[in-house]
C-alpha cells in the first residue's frame, strides 16, 4: 500500500477546499488551517462564473457537478455597457453560454459540505511556516501546538505566510481601489435597479472610475464602484454608513441619477484596493512547499480568472498527487501546469483592470463585451463541426491566415488523429508556406490524439493539459510549440 504524505493547506477558500476534496476522494488525508472561526464569519464576495474548462472541471472531478447545477444560474450570464449619462451602449442577451453564476458563499458552502467532520480546522490563525531538520515543515498556529508535514499548500490569498518560503515576490498595488456594496431584495424593494442591471452584470465606465454591478442569488444585486487613485487616498467616514455613501458618490459626480442609485441605496461592505502579483510569478521548486490560487498568482478580478484558477490549481495538484509514486515530483508537475495557465491568466487580468478603470474615455469594458460576443459566435460556430475535416478546413485554416498568430506559433505542427473520421494534417503556419494540408511530413511538432478528442478540445470541452499528463494526447518534437498551440485552439 502506498505511503501517502501529510498533507496540510493553509487556507479554507475555494482552491484550498478543492485540493482537499478531490484528495479525499482519492483516499488521501489532509488538515485545512482556515483563519475565520466559521464559514460566514466574514462577506465571501459576490457571485462568481465557473468557465467549463477550470472551476467546472474541478467541481467535476469533486463529484460536485450536479450539485452545482442545482445552485448555479445560468439565466444570470447576461451583460449590459452603460455610457455614464445613462444611455444603454451594448447589451448581451444570449443566456445559453456555459458559464453559469453561483455565489462564492453557496460555493464555498457546497465543498465544505463535502468533506469529512473535522478537515477543516476553524479559528487557526497560521503565523509561520519553519523548516524542519527531516525535511518536513511546522505549521506553527498562534495558541497552538507546532504540527509538522511532508507537504505544506499555502492556499492562503495575497498576504500568504507560506509564499515567502518559496519566493520573494510580495503583491503590489495596482492604481485601482474597489468599493463594495450591496443591495437587499432589489425586485422588490428597487425594481428601478432590478431592470437596470438585469440578468447579468453591467458596467459604466467613466474618466478613472467605474461602476460595476451584479445580480446574486435571492434578489441580491452586489456593486463595486472602482476608482484610479493612489494607494490609501480613498477617504470615507464609515462610522456614518449614510454619509459614506454619499462621499462615495461624490467621487462619480456627472453619472446618471439612475446609476448614481446604485451607490445611494447600498450597504457598505468592504474597501478593496486592487493587489496582484507580478505576470508570471514563479519560484524554484522547494521540496514539501508549494502554492495554489492568489498566493501563487494574485491578480484582479477582471477575466473572472481568480476563484476558477485557484479551483483548477486544487484539482491539478490533487491529481497529480493521487497518481502515486514520488510525490515530490508530482508537486514539481503541478508547478509546471499551472505557471503557464495563471500567467496568461495574470496577464488578461492585468489589461482588463487597466482598460476597464483608465484615464481615457475609450470604452475598453463596451470593445471587450463586443469581443466576448463574436469569440462566442465563433465558438458555437465551432460547435456545428462535426469532425476533424471541418475544422481544419475552416478555423484551422483560418488561424494559420492570421499573421499575429503565425508570428506567435512560427512552426509547423501534425496532428495524426485516430478513429473513424481521423488522418493526418499538417497545420502550417510559417510565413511562405502557411496553411492547412493532408500529409505526414517532418514537422516541429507532431499531436497524436483521437479524432472526438479533438473536436472536443477545439470546442472547449476538453482540457489539452490534463489530457497530456493521463496519456490521451501525446506531443513529440517541441514542446512550446504544442503548448502555444494548444492555448491557442482552447480558447
Amino acid at each position: 500500500m502506498p505511503q501517502h504524505p501529510t498533507i496540510a493547506i493553509v487556507g479554507g477558500g475555494l482552491g484550498g477546499l478543492t485540493l482537499a476534496r478531490i484528495l479525499h476522494l482519492n483516499g488521501m488525508a489532509a488538515t485545512v488551517f482556515e483563519l475565520d472561526a466559521h464559514p460566514l464569519a466574514r462577506p465571501q464576495g459576490g457571485s462568481l462564473d465557473m468557465h467549463a474548462e477550470t472551476g467546472q472541471r474541478a467541481l467535476r472531478l469533486a463529484g460536485l457537478e450536479d450539485a452545482f447545477r442545482t445552485l448555479a444560474r445560468y439565466e444570470d450570464q447576461g451583460g449590459k455597457v452603460y455610457h455614464p449619462d445613462g444611455r444603454l451602449l451594448f447589451e448581451e442577451t444570449d443566456f445559453e453560454g456555459d458559464r453559469p453564476e453561483i455565489d462564492r458563499t453557496q460555493l464555498r458552502q457546497l465543498l465544505l459540505d463535502a468533506l469529512p467532520e473535522g478537515m477543516v480546522r476553524w479559528g487557526q490563525k497560521v503565523a509561520a511556516v519553519r523548516p524542519l531538520a527531516d525535511g518536513r515543515h511546522a505549521v506553527v498556529v498562534e495558541g497552538g501546538p507546532d504540527e509538522a508535514f511532508d507537504l505544506v499548500v499555502g492556499a492562503d490569498g495575497a498576504w500568504s505566510r507560506v509564499r515567502p518560503l518559496v519566493s520573494s515576490a510580495t503583491p503590489f498595488y495596482e492604481g485601482v481601489t474597489f468599493v463594495e456594496l450591496g443591495i437587499d431584495d432589489v425586485d422588490r424593494r428597487h425594481p428601478a435597479i432590478a431592470a437596470l442591471v438585469g440578468r447579468g452584470k453591467i458596467f459604466a465606465k467613466g474618466r478613472s472610475r467605474t461602476l460595476v454591478a451584479q445580480r446574486s442569488s435571492n434578489g441580491h444585486i452586489r456593486v463595486y464602484a472602482a476608482l484610479r487613485m493612489a494607494e490609501n487616498a480613498l477617504e470615507l467616514d464609515r462610522t456614518t454608513p449614510g454619509w459614506a455613501v454619499a462621499q462615495l458618490a461624490a467621487h462619480f459626480d456627472g453619472f446618471a441619477p439612475a446609476l448614481l442609485e446604485l451607490i445611494m441605496q447600498g450597504e457598505l461592505l468592504a474597501l478593496r484596493p486592487m493587489y496582484a502579483l507580478p505576470v508570471g510569478h514563479r519560484w524554484d521548486n522547494r521540496p514539501g512547499l508549494t502554492l495554489i490560487g492568489d498566493a501563487a498568482h494574485l491578480m484582479s478580478p477582471f477575466g473572472g480568472e481568480g476563484a476558477n484558477g485557484a479551483m483548477a490549481d486544487g484539482a491539478d495538484l490533487a491529481l497529480a498527487l493521487a497518481r502515486g509514486g514520488d510525490w515530490r515530483r508530482a508537486v514539481a508537475d503541478y508547478e509546471a501546469i499551472m505557471v503557464p495557465r495563471a500567467s496568461e491568466a495574470a496577464r488578461g487580468a492585468a489589461e482588463g483592470l487597466s482598460g476597464a478603470v483608465a484615464e481615457d474615455a475609450r470604452d475598453h469594458v463596451l470593445e471587450h463585451f463586443q469581443s466576448m460576443q463574436q469569440e462566442g459566435d465563433a465558438a458555437r460556430r465551432t460547435e456545428e463541426l462535426s469532425v476533424p475535416r471541418e475544422v481544419f478546413e475552416t478555423r484551422m485554416a483560418e488561424m494559420t491566415a492570421n499573421a499575429e498568430i503565425r508570428k506567435r506559433v512560427n512552426a509547423a505542427c501534425r496532428f495524426d488523429l485516430s478513429g473513424p473520421n481521423g488522418g493526418s494534417w499538417i497545420a502550417d503556419f510559417r510565413e511562405g508556406s502557411a496553411g492547412v494540408r493532408r500529409g505526414d511530413e517532418a514537422v516541429q511538432c507532431t499531436i497524436a490524439m483521437r479524432d472526438d478528442d479533438f473536436t472536443a478540445m477545439v470546442a472547449g470541452r476538453f482540457n489539452a493539459r490534463m489530457a497530456f499528463m493521463g496519456g490521451r494526447l501525446k506531443v513529440k518534437g517541441d514542446m512550446a510549440v504544442a503548448m502555444t498551440l494548444g492555448e491557442i485552439l482552447e480558447r
